[in-house]
This record gives structure tokens, sequence and C-alpha cells, in this order.
């Protein structure tokens, strides 16, 4: 009897037990399904985005099936938070009508998705025939994996990722077709722009690395972090206390820009000069490599290539452990060669690399055993007989660096 009535207590325990893992089971996959489920599905619910966008709710979900798509306004609207989603980058196309416009018109860029609320999501997408693709007016954006002409967003918080940026999708391209970000803790990452003229940034904590660009980036803002992206142009102005780390570029620029932390980059000639700074102090120029700058050809004539061009008023700036190889000139003061603004080519213990220092290393530390006489005053008291292995840098910097 005892034993009938533990297995029957066994029996019920263990049903309660089952009940209880399925309910809980339910729940989650009820917490985890996917979006689709409950998302506004362009054709099946609405044959158009824009009437998706319009019936859509706070917080909904657009799933997008591949296919192309006419869309016969100039822009769509949104002013609640929407996520938009397609299939398939490549093959889920929207193709905004080509622009008509004349006159003053073409003043104004045309812009397919305009939008003016935060946490906007898109992506998986070919946006055609805008100036920009996105043009968002809020916090929390998330943009990814999309190919589009351009992209202007004006908020924080926000992460760009894994999208193709390129004017070659514009039909009859009515304005220059622009990069811009206007804020801050804002991620852009693993971006290719192909041929956008104007590509900004403007804002403070913002993370960009491991962009493609094939152009120029303007970074205006401070304590910014730019690594492992290649540029042809990277320009700072006003921009301060920002890390520029391990990125390959055709000419770096600073105009009024200080305490910047420059490291382990790559400037590769040919071309006018490798880092042109007009203006700015209290610059650390540590590990990079500047070589190459042999000459170039311009409308004016061919002129000598410099590794670093320093203008009047760039001063207290530090280079060391950098390489300057094979430049027609290692640096040029420019503007005004009898300055008395001091800049330094050594941190007291070691200097750089110079391809064309002759002296001689008697003692064998790795260090000439004469200084370097850069160019006017300019001196390099601890040149290197080698090139410094960049490659053996941590990505820390060191304590030089912030002192």
């Amino acid at each position: 009897m005892n034993n009938r009535v533990l297995v029957v207590s066994f029996a019920v325990i263990c049903s309660f037990l089952i009940l209880g893992v399925a309910v809980y089971a339910t729940l989650r996959l009820q917490d985890t399904a996917p979006c689709i489920n409950s998302a506004l599905v362009v054709p099946d619910d609405f044959p158009t985005i824009s009437d998706a966008v319009g019936n859509a709710t706070e917080g909904d979900t657009i799933f997008v099936k591949k296919g192309t798509y006419e869309i016969s306004e100039y822009s769509v609207e949104i002013n609640k938070t929407l996520s938009i989603n397609g299939e398939d980058q490549a093959n889920t196309i929207l193709v905004f009508p080509p622009d008509t416009r004349t006159g003053y018109e073409l003043l104004i860029s045309k812009v397919g998705f305009r939008v003016n609320a935060d946490n906007f999501k898109i992506s998986n997408l070919t946006i055609m025939n805008c100036d920009f693709g996105v043009s968002v007016f809020g916090n929390g954006t998330e943009v990814s994996n999309t190919i589009m002409d351009g992209i202007w967003l004006i908020g924080s918080y926000s992460k760009i990722f894994d999208n193709n940026i390129t004017d070659a999708l514009t039909e009859n391209n009515s304005y220059t077709n622009f990069f811009t970000i206007t804020g801050s803790y804002n991620n852009i990452s693993r971006n290719s722009l192909d041929n956008i003229v104007d590509n900004e940034c403007q804002g403070s904590f913002n993370k960009i690395t491991e962009n493609t660009i094939k152009g120029d980036l303007e970074l205006k803002g401070s304590s910014n972090t730019i690594t492992n992206n290649s540029f042809r142009t990277l320009s700072l102005r006003a921009a301060d206390s920002n890390i520029i780390q391990n990125n390959t570029f055709n000419q770096l620029s600073l105009y009024n820009s200080s305490n910047n932390n420059i490291f382990a980059n790559t400037a590769l000639g040919p071309g006018h000069s490798g880092i042109l700074m007009s203006s700015g102090s209290d610059n650390v120029f540590y590990g990079n490599c500047i070589a190459d700058y042999s000459s170039v050809s311009t409308s004016t004539g061919r002129h000598s290539g410099q590794g670093v061009s320093i203008g009047s008023k760039a001063t207290n700036n530090l280079f060391y452990h950098n390489n300057f190889a094979n430049n027609y000139m290692n640096l040029m003061y420019n503007w005004n060669p009898e300055m008395s603004n001091i800049n330094y080519w050594d941190n007291g213990t070691v200097g750089n690399y110079w391809s064309d220092y002759d002296g001689i290393d008697d003692d064998g530390d790795g260090i000439g055993d004469t200084p370097h006489s850069i160019c006017y005053k300019n001196v390099d008291h601890y040149p290197l007989m080698l090139p410094f292995n960049i490659e053996s840098l941590n990505t820390e910097f060191p304590d030089e660096v912030f002192r």
C-alpha cells in the first residue's frame, strides 16, 4: 500500500514538473520568437512601404520581402519609432523616382526616408535615386547592411554599420552625396564609402572603426576614437583630444587641433605631404610610418613631396618612434621658414627613424651617436638606426602620450 502511494505521488509530482517546463518553454518561445511573426509585411499586408508606414504604430516592425519596389513619393516621412527590415540586401530594392526638379529646388537634398524619431532602425535594403538614402533626426538610430547613396544623422547613441554608401545609385543626381554624422556616442563601423564627396563627423565620444572610405573624412569635435580605417585624407578641424590609431591614409591634416594622440598610422605617398599641420599644439605622433612622398604633379607643375608640413601656428608637438622613409623632404616649415615655434623630434631618450640619416652607432644601442638635423632649427637628438617595428606596438598608448 505504501509503495503504491509513493508511486502515485511520484507520478503527480512528475506531471507538475513536466507541465511547468512546458509552460516555461512556451513563454520563452513567445519572448524570443522572430519579430516577423508580428511584423507588417510588404507586400502581403500592405502593397507599398508608404502604406505600411502610414498604418504602423509606435514600435512596429515592417518586413519587406524580396523584390523591386517603385516608390511614388520623393520622400517617405516617418515620425514614429519603427524598424524597417528587408529580406535580402541585394534583392530588396527600393527605387525612388528620378529627380525632375529644376532651379532652386535642386538646392534641397532628395531624401529617401526622412525620419524624426528616436530608436529608428533600418536594415537589409538597397535604396536608389536619393542624395541621402536615410536622414534621421533622433537618438538611438541603427542603420545596417544597406546599400544607399548617403546618410545624414543628427543624434547620439546610434549605430551605423556594414553599409555600402556610394553615389552610383542616383539617377540625375541633383546634389552632392554626403555621409554626415552630427552627435555624440555614435558607433560607425565596417562601412564602405565610395565616391562620396563630403564625409563628416561632428561631435564627441564617437567611435569610427574599420571603415573603407575612398575619399576624405573631416572630423570636428573632441574625444573621438578613429581606428583601423582607410582614407584618402583625414582632416581634423577644431578637433581636440582624439585618438587616431592604426589608420591608412594619403594625408592627415590638422587645423586648429590640439592634444590629439596619433598612433601607429601609415601615411603613404605619392602626394604633397603625409602630415599637414597648419596650427595646433601638444599633439603626439608616435609609431607612425610616413613614406614615399617623393614628388607630386599639380596644375602648377611638379612639387617636392614632404613627409611633414608644419605651419606657423603649430607648436609644442612631439614626434618619436616614427619612420620617415623615401621622402623628398622629411620636414618642411611652410608659410614662415624663420618662425620661432618649437616642435620636438624626440622624447628625451629616443627619436625617429630617418632614411636619410647617415650617422653611425659605435656603441650599438640602436641610436645614432650624432643628432640628426632635419631642417632649420629642428633636430632629432636620438635618431634611430633602423626602422621602428610598428607592428610590435601595443594598442595601449605609452605613458609619454598622456603627458
